[in-house]
């Protein structure tokens, strides 16, 4: 089976994008992860924009989170702070955020709590596919455009100034990008996802290419933390 590919994966309102990425580049949509597993197995390597390990107890943050929100001054806010494995899994928003004030000392934003199904949605898929634990991996795609540019992003993602500056420089490592993601907005409708999903799932598989390179570990794509 053919893995020379990268996957970059990130949450839409319909489901899942998934950018595939080798000598060009392919975009899929996935309603669930589920869908998406023989694409994940058969990759080089995937990341995905959404967290993966859950603090179960101690107080404060994910390393990963506090040192991914250091490197990023301007664009920190895209980096939320993570709940407890236990309020992920509370049956409301009120009683999450009782329970994360319990677990780890702090409350929940609204928009935290609105990612609990994407997120556990990704806690059962790696529960259930242990073995391919080694092809995966969270990252983030503010950090891997920032660290692509060398710099942050000047404009928000939601713009269309940001919209237009990202895609920019991802068409310095793939000239075609706008030619394929441009097809693939066409597909589908803004309730099933946004423009800036796709620039976040493209993102994340040019970053994931950096597995295979001596420099991987400066892009410093958030890992599984515990």
């Amino acid at each position: 089976m053919k893995t020379d590919y990268f996957l970059g994966i990130d949450g839409c309102r319909g489901g899942w994008v998934v950018a595939a990425l080798d000598a060009a580049l392919s975009l899929f949509f996935f309603l669930t992860l589920e869908e998406a597993r023989e694409k994940i197995k058969d990759s080089e390597f995937t990341l995905i924009d959404m967290p993966m390990g859950l603090k179960s107890e101690g107080k404060g943050e994910r390393k990963c989170d506090v040192e991914a929100r250091k490197f990023l001054k301007k664009r920190k806010m895209s980096i939320f702070p993570m709940a407890s494995r236990q309020a992920v899994y509370s049956s409301n928003y009120e009683e999450a955020n009782k329970v994360n004030r319990e677990i780890l000392g702090k409350g929940l934003s609204k928009q935290s709590y609105n990612l609990f199904p994407k997120i556990r949605e990704v806690d059962s898929f790696i529960e259930k596919n242990t073995l391919i634990l080694n092809r995966i991996c969270e990252g983030h795609p503010e950090l891997s455009f920032a660290r692509l540019n060398r710099s942050e992003m000047v404009y928000s993602k939601k713009t269309q100034e940001g919209y237009d500056e990202r895609l920019t420089l991802i068409k310095r490592s793939i000239p075609h990008a706008e030619e394929v993601i441009s097809h693939f907005r066409s597909l589908y409708k803004t309730t099933t996802l946004v423009k800036d999903d796709i620039l976040d799932a493209v993102i994340l598989a040019l970053a994931a290419t950096f597995k295979t390179h001596n420099n991987y570990k400066s892009f410093l794509l958030r890992k599984r933390s515990t």
